[in-house]
């Protein structure tokens, strides 16, 4: 899968363009940044590994973004199942822009209680020119409800 997004944004006098999480995955990036409970999104280390716990073929996406103000960036992610209850996922994201550069990386885990739920834990650290933080981990939690409608 490639996928290839272009972004807008306005800078505020007061606002650290810097400092900002843009996302990961074109697709997600379009509904503005909202992928914690949505089956069909990818790089799910970083926005919920709960969803990796639903996760049966391997998969690997590249996605690619030119925004304003001077700032690009992009990230990869491979993930899959791992057994019939759990999966696993990696990815990295890269931004650039206003003498600023961050890699961030992150892995994650995902088991499945039971049909409808599943749990999942990530780990990330971020490199910043010259910084490196140190590493961090994030909880996530996934439901189907029915069909159509699922919560993270």
């Amino acid at each position: 899968m490639l996928s290839i997004s272009f972004a807008a944004e306005q800078k505020l006098a007061s606002m650290d363009v810097a400092a900002e999480r843009m996302g990961a995955g074109s697709r997600e990036l379009a509904k503005g940044n909202a992928a914690v409970a949505d089956t069909a999104v990818f790089f799910a280390a970083y926005w919920n590994p709960g969803m990796l716990a639903f996760r049966k073929d391997l998969a690997a996406a590249l996605h690619a973004e030119d925004r304003s103000l001077d700032r690009v960036g992009g990230s990869f992610g491979i993930e899959g199942g791992a057994g019939s209850r759990m999966g696993v996922g990696t990815s990295v994201l890269f931004r650039e822009g206003n003498d600023d550069q961050e890699v961030l990386g992150y892995a994650g885990l995902g088991y499945r209680l039971n049909k409808a739920n599943g749990i999942g834990i990530s780990l990330s650290a971020v490199y910043e020119n010259e910084y490196q933080s140190p590493l961090s981990f994030d909880l996530g939690w996934f439901k189907f409800w029915n069909e159509k409608w699922q919560s993270g």
